[in-house]
């Protein structure tokens, strides 16, 4: 069972993840996502001592400090966003992140007003061909890859992968759990006898045996 200090944590994390959705839509959601996911969670992980002794310890980053260095960025803005096969400089790539919240927070903030009272709070789902969640992936995947000292690549590079990567893992994973589902009731049932081990291409994994 959890301890009282892990509890205090999570509760701590769900409070924090509270305030920066309801932040949504003003001046300080950029910076308060930035931080919480670039600065914080990266000095968290890197305070695991095991995990970086044979591999390189990742680097937060600092809003504030990375914004100052942004100048020419944010002046070149417009062409920044032009150009699919360009690799974004960090600070373009910070650019990027900061105008992609602008434009999903006016469109999560429509979408909210027109709800109906009873209605689920709406949610703005990933789609390759919508260019502000594509550019929020794109810069998001970029400023990260330089926190784990991975080559950045162009949002064009960003598209083709998150295109077809992510709906091969979702299909990958819908299919694992339908076999682990199937083999598990024979689990149940104790006929152990029947269950199998099965391979997909690239995929191999165990079932119940």
């Amino acid at each position: 069972p959890p301890t009282a200090e892990e509890i205090a944590e999570l509760k701590k994390e769900s409070e924090q993840l509270k305030k920066i959705r309801e932040a949504v839509g003003t001046d300080a959601f950029p910076q308060m996502l930035f931080d919480k996911v670039f600065d914080a969670d990266v000095e968290r992980l890197r305070s695991v001592e095991d995990m970086w002794k044979l591999r390189r310890r990742p680097e937060p980053l600092k809003y504030e400090k990375l914004l100052s260095q942004a100048s020419d960025a944010l002046s070149a803005k417009d062409d920044v966003l032009k150009d699919d096969q360009k690799v974004w400089s960090l600070e373009e790539s910070l650019v990027v992140f900061r105008d992609s919240l602008d434009r999903l927070s006016k469109r999560m903030l429509q979408l909210k007003k027109a709800k109906e009272p009873a209605a689920a709070d709406p949610i703005i789902t990933f789609d390759k061909d919508d260019e502000d969640t594509l550019d929020f992936v794109a810069s998001s995947a970029n400023i990260r890859s330089t926190i784990f000292g991975i080559d950045r690549k162009s949002r064009f590079d960003i598209k083709q992968m998150a295109g077809n990567i992510i709906p091969a893992i979702a299909t990958t994973n819908a299919i694992v759990a339908g076999l682990c589902v199937l083999e598990s009731f024979k689990v149940l049932k104790g006929d152990y006898g029947h269950s199998k081990e099965v391979s997909l291409p690239t995929l191999n994994f165990c079932l119940p045996n």
